[in-house]
Formats: C-alpha cells, structure tokens, sequence
C-alpha cells in the first residue's frame, strides 16, 4: 500500500542563497516570471539543486509512498512542488495539467508513459531517469489527462516538479 502526504511550504530555508545575490525566495519567483519557458526554468533548477537547496531530509519521507510539499502555488494555479520518493514508492495512472517539468534533484525513477486510444490506455514507452535529469510535457490546455503516466521510484528520490494548475486535479486511471 502506497501513501501519499502533502505539506504546503517548504522545510528548507527559503532565505538560503542560490548564489551570492539569489535567494530560494527569489528563484522561485523567477521561475514564475519564465513560466512555460522550460529552458530557462531548467537552468534556475539546475542552479538551485547545485547550490545544495533541497536536502532529502528537509522533505517528509513517507514509508512505502511518497510525500508533496508544495513551494509556490498561484491562484491561478501555476505550482512548483518537491516530491520525496521511497524505494518502490508507485503513483497510480494519472493525467496532469496542460504543462508539466519534472526534474529529477536525487535518485531514479521509472516512468511508464500512456496513451488513449479507442477509450483504452496503452503503455506507449517506458523510461528511466537519473538524478539531474528531467522532462517538459504540454497537452491541451483547461484539460487534466495530459502527460499520462504512472512513476515508481527506483530507490529513495527526491524531484520537483511544475505545472500549470493544481495537479492534483489530474485525472487517475484504472489499468
């Protein structure tokens, strides 16, 4: 049985410089401004995860699942989130928002990537990512069933994640 834990704010220090002149603070914010640009958004993570930003235990660890803890959210539902995986750590079939990056910080995970066709799902394409690695889907906006996928965390893992609203909103599939 998997569990899954949500904790708004994050544990680690949002004041703690990204570099000499950035704060964590200020990144996040940055990456509000570039929203939907995923290179530049791949950059200021990049930057954030070198400068040692999200330590694994500044995150809730969830025995046998995994944890969310959001760090920014918008009304209008942009939202960057940190995710904390256990070894084996599996989400059900699920859709996201028109935009999501996902960028693995530390770990790896497995990702088995859907697509619906006749009203049926099919595996269309497993994947493995490594820490520092990441993907950037778009689909259709105003809709919940983009990007469908189901991820199993290798080992322990820790990644964050963007979209652009609320993804808990996705839509879960049975298979």
């Amino acid at each position: 049985m998997n569990t899954l834990h949500q904790t708004t704010g994050p544990n680690i220090h949002p004041g703690a410089p990204v570099s000499d002149s950035t704060t964590l603070r200020d990144a996040i914010r940055l990456l509000s401004r570039v929203k939907y640009d995923d290179v530049k958004m791949v950059t200021i993570i990049g930057d954030l995860v070198t400068a040692g930003h999200f330590p694994m235990d500044a995150f809730p660890r969830i025995k046998k699942g995994y944890s969310r803890t959001i760090l920014y959210r918008e009304p209008a539902g942009f939202e960057v989130m940190v995710a904390r995986w256990s070894r084996n750590a599996i989400t059900p079939v699920h859709g996201h928002p028109w935009f999501s990056l996902v960028y693995l910080i530390r770990g790896s995970l497995s990702e088995s990537v859907f697509k619906m066709e006749k009203a049926r799902l099919l595996e269309i394409e497993p994947k493995i990512y490594s820490t520092g690695e990441f993907s950037v889907d778009r689909g259709v906006e105003g809709t919940f069933d983009n990007a469908i996928h189901q991820m199993t965390a290798c080992e322990d893992s820790l990644s964050l994640h963007i979209y652009s609203d609320d993804a808990i909103k996705g839509e879960i599939y049975s298979i």
